[in-house]
């Protein structure tokens, strides 16, 4: 694009990043308004990976940048986020902060959004292929929530596209300098998302091909290359050497992720491990607790990490076809309409009229669409694909959620851009803003494509109703916020849902509880143990429950099960004691 005589906010059509952009900055900040104004905004302690990232920020801000073991998480967003709130200070209110940390996220995206419209101009797309996917990600609510949360996918959608742009100007020819940056650059994105690796090694092997293919390409540039990769990365896995002396290269999270994507009962969605709790905090701590038990000792985090990875390992080589089969069904929920998201953002603002209630916002579908299309049909850009695909081969290691495809969506609607201008440009509607004359209908090929791209996004995927899902989850976010009586609404409209389902109950028992509702409360938890016997947190909190109502043997009774469902819990004994004593002081004559 060039700049001319007119103002540079003149014209859309010469300009469509810049008001793009603008679009999506306004959207972005609409949505922080009301974001910030709900129950949601400040991240519930030890839930989900939000609360995590914020609390691993703050460890940052404290001057913490390596922990005690090895990086459990990938560390980029924390060191960036951890010096947001180092600048702001910590005497700032937290929610003061949480709100900076969504301006930096908005501002991220929205760099994101001119970044890749101008890539897809560069690459041949007219104006109106630009506006038509620009928007569609602009409007994108997906993308909208993660730009204001405090979590790293809209980082790692901005390092990804910023890389693609540099990565696409390099030339053989080109200075050892300007290759070494492009390396630097993938090395710290690597520190964002470990997807970044596999495309650093899609990236060699299409420099490779190309050197075969012309001799003058010089090899030099890839050694080059591979040592800026390298130089971010190098301090944190010489940090996890030396504290655990085990070679782990970024993180050692991994493990525990590669098996949930890869074991008998994977679905290619993340799902729930039997017995395990669903927080990212207590998650991980029973993935360890496993571990140590079926090993008979204290574990390091690369030791449980292994441990993981090697039961992944064996189900793949003992269950090869399965595990085809398996990645037949991830590669389908990559593309699918389906918005899974288990941190269940989305539904909980809907739940809650807080946003995005009206059902014309734009889905990933057509990012998808145009995307797969667009890695199909278009043209001039085979290097970009090889960096998309690279990239997507990492998601179907794992597994599939619309925060992780959420980082390739600005690619995909690259790739998009492009696919419009073979499909719609032949057909005489987009040719460089003018009619293409030398045809007006589409190609065999082209209805094809877009036909084979219609199926796999619309295909009716077999899975869960979520809708009860969505109010426990919306329930026990609001308890935790102590919004009570929203909080028991909603678990009610679940169990309506989920008649069966003891966690409901459970979340039930603890709202009427809490509004000093005894006797219904009692009754909730009697309920949760019918539903799930094993279910120790009900098992401690009808003993509390017993308590209150001086029936000390009851609640004796019910302490002793909740030690013997999980002898770890952090607060049984403490309570079991407690229950003895005013058993002796009751039984004492006065």
């Amino acid at each position: 694009m060039k700049l001319n005589q007119k103002s540079y906010f003149s014209s859309w059509q010469e300009h469509p990043d810049v008001w793009i952009a603008g679009l999506a900055f306004v959207v972005r900040f609409w949505f922080l308004y009301k974001f910030s104004d709900s129950p949601f905004f400040e991240p519930i302690p030890g839930g989900n990976d939000r609360a995590l990232y914020h609390g691993l920020a703050w460890q940052m801000a404290q001057g913490h940048f390596f922990p005690t073991g090895v990086f459990e998480h990938m560390p980029l967003y924390p060191w960036l986020l951890g010096l947001i709130y180092a600048i702001f200070g910590s005497e700032i209110h937290p929610g003061q902060n949480l709100y900076v940390a969504g301006l930096f996220g908005m501002l991220v995206d929205t760099a994101t959004v001119f970044l890749f419209v101008r890539l897809a101009c560069s690459l041949g797309a007219p104006a109106s292929a630009l506006w038509i996917t620009g928007v569609l990600y602009a409007l994108y609510p997906t993308a909208i929530i993660y730009s204001v949360q405090t979590m790293p996918n809209t980082l790692n959608a901005f390092l990804l596209v910023l890389f693609a742009s540099v990565a696409l100007r390099l030339r053989s020819s080109g200075s050892k300098r300007s290759w070494w940056g492009a390396g630097l650059l993938a090395g710290v994105a690597a520190l964002g998302f470990a997807g970044m690796l596999l495309i650093v090694i899609g990236c060699v092997v299409y420099w490779i091909w190309i050197r075969i293919q012309n001799s003058e390409f010089r090899i030099q540039n890839f050694l080059v290359f591979l040592s800026g990769v390298i130089m971010p990365i190098v301090p944190v896995t010489f940090h996890n050497w030396q504290t655990e002396h085990r070679f782990v290269l970024v993180t050692a999270h991994g493990g525990f992720n590669f098996y949930m994507g890869n074991h008998a009962n994977a679905t290619g969605y993340p799902v729930q491990i039997s017995e395990f709790r669903g927080e990212s905090g207590s998650l991980l701590f029973d993935a360890r607790v496993e571990a140590e038990k079926a090993k008979g000792r204290k574990l390091t985090s690369a030791e449980v990490s292994a441990y993981w990875s090697q039961k992944a390992w064996n189900f793949i080589c003992e269950n090869p076809l399965q595990e085809l089969k398996l990645l037949g069904s991830k590669f389908l929920k990559f593309w699918n309409r389906s918005e899974y998201d288990d941190l269940r953002l989305l539904p909980m603002f809907r739940l809650t009229n807080t946003a995005f209630t009206s059902p014309f916002w734009p889905g990933f579908v057509w990012i998808g669409w145009l995307g797969f299309v667009g890695l199909i049909l278009s043209r001039r850009c085979d290097f970009l694909k090889v960096i998309t695909i690279s990239g997507i081969v990492g998601v179907l290691c794992f597994f599939v959620t619309a925060r992780y495809r959420l980082t390739f969506a600005p690619l995909l609607s690259v790739l998009g851009a492009i696919g419009l201008i073979t499909i719609f440009g032949r057909a005489g509607v987009i040719a460089d803003g003018n009619v293409n004359q030398r045809g007006r209908r589409l190609s065999l090929q082209n209805v094809l494509s877009l036909s084979i791209a219609g199926v796999i996004v619309w295909l009716p995927l077999p899975g869960s109703d979520s809708r009860a899902l969505d109010h426990y989850n919306t329930a026990v976010y609001l308890l935790n916020l102590g919004k009570t009586e929203a909080a028991l609404e909603q678990a009610i409209k679940g169990v309506t849902l989920e008649p069966r389902e003891a966690n409901f109950f459970f979340v039930i028992g603890n709202a009427n509880f809490q509004l000093g509702k005894i006797e219904e409360a009692l009754a909730a938890y009697k309920t949760t143990i019918h539903l799930k016997p094993s279910h120790s947190y009900a098992h401690y909190n009808l003993a509390l429950t017993w308590m209150r109502l001086s029936e000390f043997e009851k609640a004796m009774d019910e302490a002793l099960l909740t030690l013997q469902y999980d002898p770890q819990h952090p607060r049984a004994r403490a309570l079991l004691d407690q229950i003895r004593k005013q058993t002796m002081e009751k039984s004492e004559p006065k």
